[in-house]
């Protein structure tokens, strides 16, 4: 399920921040049971950064800036948006009005089921190619007889 920033040149960090989270997030079982059948327009709002996510057939496409019509709205402040992002409650930041939305509450719900969902489990090939590199063992210290 392909997630691609429509105009690279144009986006803000909250696109790319978007992208690389949806789509590593939609290549889980959860996400794409979480797209499945979604066809709607999303408007993300981050401090002075906003951009439409418009998801169809299980892919979704991040328009930089507010393109219209959205079905739904959510906004906050950068680190309220990050900490839902990485999974973090929504119901405080809402409660307390650092999160808000508007329109049909119902694609945030998908959008938030899809930020809540596991990421990938990696690759074996994946794992030892992040492994830190072992070190070689220093030379011993004694002097020489």
């Amino acid at each position: 399920m392909p997630v691609t920033c429509i105009t690279p040149e144009r986006s803000s960090l909250l696109s790319f921040f978007l992208q690389s989270l949806l789509g590593r997030k939609a290549a889980t079982p959860a996400g794409a049971r979480a797209l499945a059948g979604f066809d709607r327009r999303i408007l993300v709002r981050a401090g002075e950064m906003q951009v439409t996510l418009a998801c169809r057939d299980g892919a979704i496409e991040i328009h930089p800036g507010a393109v219209l019509p959205w079905d739904a709205s959510v906004g906050g402040d950068l680190a309220t948006m990050l900490g839902l992002g990485l999974g973090h409650n929504f119901l405080l930041p809402l409660l307390t009005g650092r999160l808000s939305f508007s329109g049909n509450p119902l694609p945030l719900l998908t959008l938030l089921r899809l930020f809540g969902a596991p990421d990938p489990a990696p690759s074996p090939a994946a794992a030892t190619a992040t492994a830190a590199p072992s070190l070689p063992t220093p030379p011993s210290l004694s002097p020489k007889a």
